[in-house]
């Protein structure tokens, strides 16, 4: 009898070993794989080492979630917005899966502290391709040479330019849409052999040298220049060799005479002086090698400019910002989200008594419980960002918002993406 109990214990315990170990084997390679995918930063990992050393610990027990990974686990899908860089979640799971919320990503973060794009306060036009048909031609886009179609990358729906020169331009109520202060951001997909030419016009139906044409930006993925204009500009230093393709976030800023043009985080165009006004523009897609070319453009965003961050506050009372962006239903600040937070930064800085509440606002789409919860917790994301930058968390509160604030009627792409923003509120 003896034999028969030492046998039965002695089998227990493996099999208690077995799942044990079988558990933390799956703990080891889910945190392989988020790290890969998500880039975490050290702040984060430091997070993630003490979570994991809990969870191991327990394996031998229960396995347990702790309660930040069941209330990420509970925040819901919501509403449409800006696309994940590296791993595009698919348009079709947008109104039904499940999101987490996760840290800023400090590495990426970091290589945008010196950035100083600002987006405009009013979104003009705006494209996301969400609700397109595939192969059918983006329905708020021109053609004015070739053939684009909307296809889907990894599940999410982009424009895609199928001939080499194939140039669009966006389907605006006005042909001279371009007000005096403006900004353009989209994202563009490059591997080594691609170009885009981001052309400006007076006329939007221009389409020769002597019909209207100021210039053109010539982009790749290292360098930006305009070849009309004595070849003005430069190149990203130490530019990665591309062995592969990757989405690069372009951004323009027109403010009456000057432009400045962007590269993710490098400032690679500064003309002081335009030669004339844009009124409207125009992309073109190219490949300097005829096979194996994918050229894709996304997230296009046309805003107007307007006033300097102190004379808002000061004549307004509060500061509505429409540059600090987000992961598809997530409070994951995009780092190009650093422009406006670094401007913010130096404003709080020079006037040391200014204090705000950060609000938090969504757009109608989704759920109204689940807009108010993601709100809450994509301000609390801007404050604790501002902190880390040295502004006093005394000096900031946070209140999310959800939809009950809209700007507008929810009745227009371009409306909801005025609706969806971050507002800092003078106490």
């Amino acid at each position: 009898m003896k034999t028969l109990v030492c046998a039965l214990i002695l089998s227990l315990g493996m099999m208690v070993s077995a799942q044990a170990q079988i558990n933390v084997g799956r703990i080891i390679k889910s945190r392989a794989e988020s790290r890969a995918s998500q880039k975490i930063g050290q702040a984060t990992d430091k997070v993630m080492d003490t979570a994991e050393k809990e969870v191991v610990e327990e394996a031998k027990k229960k396995p347990k979630k702790d309660a930040k990974t069941q209330s990420a686990e509970e925040e819901a899908e919501t509403e449409e917005e800006e696309t994940s860089e590296e791993a595009p979640e698919p348009a079709s799971k947008a109104a039904s899966s499940k999101t987490k919320t996760a840290a800023a990503p400090a590495a990426e973060m970091k290589l945008y502290s010196k950035y100083d794009f600002v987006p405009g306060d009013k979104v003009l036009f705006t494209d996301n391709q969400i609700n397109e048909e595939t192969g059918e031609f983006p329905s708020r886009w021109d053609l004015i040479e070739g053939n684009a179609e909307i296809a889907e990358l990894n599940g999410e729906k982009i424009i895609n330019f199928v001939d080499v020169g194939t140039t669009i331009t966006p389907l605006m109520t006005k042909d001279k849409y371009l007000p005096e202060v403006f900004t353009i951001e989209m994202d563009v997909y490059f591997d080594v052999y691609d170009y885009y030419n981001l052309r400006l016009w007076n006329e939007k139906k221009g389409k020769t040298e002597e019909n209207g044409k100021l210039d053109y930006i010539h982009i790749t993925h290292s360098e930006a220049r305009m070849p009309n204009n004595n070849n003005v500009g430069s190149a990203i230093p130490d530019a990665e060799n591309l062995k592969q393709g990757k989405w690069k976030h372009i951004a323009l800023a027109f403010n009456k005479r000057s432009l400045k043009l962007y590269i993710d985080q490098h400032r690679l165009l500064n003309v002081p002086v335009l030669d004339g006004k844009p009124t409207a523009l125009s992309l073109e897609a190219g490949h300097y090698n005829s096979q194996s070319r994918k050229m894709m453009v996304r997230n296009v965003r046309i805003a107007e400019g307007g006033k300097d961050l102190y004379n808002r506050v000061m004549s307004e009372g509060k500061i509505i910002t429409h540059g600090i962006t987000f992961d598809v239903n997530k409070s994951l600040i995009k780092p190009e989200s650093m422009g406006t937070i670094n401007q913010l930064v130096k404003l709080m800085n020079e006037q040391s008594d200014l204090k705000f509440e950060i609000g938090g606002h969504t757009d109608s789409d989704g759920d109204d419980a689940s807009n108010l919860k993601l709100s809450q917790a994509r301000a609390d994301a801007v404050k604790t960002q501002l902190v880390s930058l040295g502004i006093d968390a005394s000096r900031l509160t946070t209140k999310g918002y959800g939809e009950t604030k809209p700007l507008g009627a929810n009745d227009s792409p371009e409306a909801k993406a005025n609706n969806r923003r971050v507002e800092f509120v003078k106490k």
